[in-house]
């Protein structure tokens, strides 16, 4: 993937390095300082970044360029390359804040590493906003689920948390079970035991896998913990390396299973631990 690049100033040596130097990683675009060319290229490209070299620029030039990322229909990161006294003259007169600032000399290679750098920690950073909002997601759902179910004490089903980061396993389970057992499901290892603070269950299915805390990771907490101990633990799991079911049978669980799981074994598995 190359990230777009709409490059502009009056620094013309920086930008044709620019232009030369980083083909293999940016698909670049030049524009020049008049607001019309602006929008235009900004409307048009979609860039990702917005590289300004700013030499001896006016104060109405760097308010239009400044101005110009916000007219995308997605948000623009602003990296500023030039001499000192004219990168501080920008960040004075820009009306938003500047992502990254470099200062002269410095190579085009560097450039480079250091936009793919701010840019792999703005990803890193919306992938875990993401990741935060599918799991607070996944708590409430949760919460309202195990409220409709009742849990084990009002209920003569017995519970089920499963507990797999993938969406489609928690259905293939559930759907397994759901004649016979009240079941509950966890995309993460953290809202299952968010979920075990309040509620209880009579088993636990738990993947080996999974992103931020694995199956091994959440058993260790879950046996460290008064109330959840003695709750029975079967790791279903893709896993089939020697060396990492050895690791899960020493924490002893009272079941190991490998996916894709048989409806009829899983079944026979549940009832010889709960009856």
């Amino acid at each position: 993937m190359k990230y777009k690049v709409l490059i502009t100033g009056r620094a013309f040596p920086v930008i044709d390095d620019f232009f030369v130097r980083t083909q293999d990683t940016f698909e670049c675009m030049s524009t020049s300082d008049r607001e019309s060319d602006l929008q235009l290229h900004v409307k048009l490209f979609q860039p990702d970044i917005f590289v300004f070299c700013p030499k001896e620029e006016t104060k109405e030039r760097m308010q239009r360029i400044s101005e110009a990322r916000y007219k995308a229909e997605k948000e623009v990161m602003m990296v500023v390359i030039g001499d000192s006294a004219d990168v501080q003259n920008f960040t004075s007169a820009s009306k938003g804040a500047v992502d990254l600032v470099l200062h002269k000399p410095i190579s085009i290679s560097k450039v480079q590493e250091e936009i793919l750098s701010i840019i792999r920690a703005k990803e890193i950073k919306a992938a875990e906003k993401a990741s935060m909002e599918a799991q607070a997601a996944e708590e409430a759902k949760l919460a309202m689920e195990a409220q409709e179910q009742g849990g084990t004490e009002n209920s003569g089903m017995k519970h089920v948390l499963v507990i797999d980061d993938d969406p489609v396993m928690l259905k293939t389970i559930k759907r397994y079970l759901g004649e016979e057992y009240n079941v509950a499901t966890a995309l993460a290892g953290k809202i299952a035991l968010k979920f075990l603070e309040k509620r209880t269950t009579d088993i636990i299915l738990l993947d080996y896998e999974m992103p931020l805390m694995n199956g091994p990771e959440v058993l260790d907490i879950l046996r460290a913990n008064e109330k959840t101990k003695n709750i029975p633990v079967v790791f279903l799991t893709g896993v089939n390396e020697v060396d990492k079911i050895q690791k899960v049978l020493t924490m002893k669980p009272q079941g190991y299973m490998l996916k894709p799981v048989n409806n009829e074994e899983l079944h026979r598995t549940l009832k010889k631990i709960l009856g």
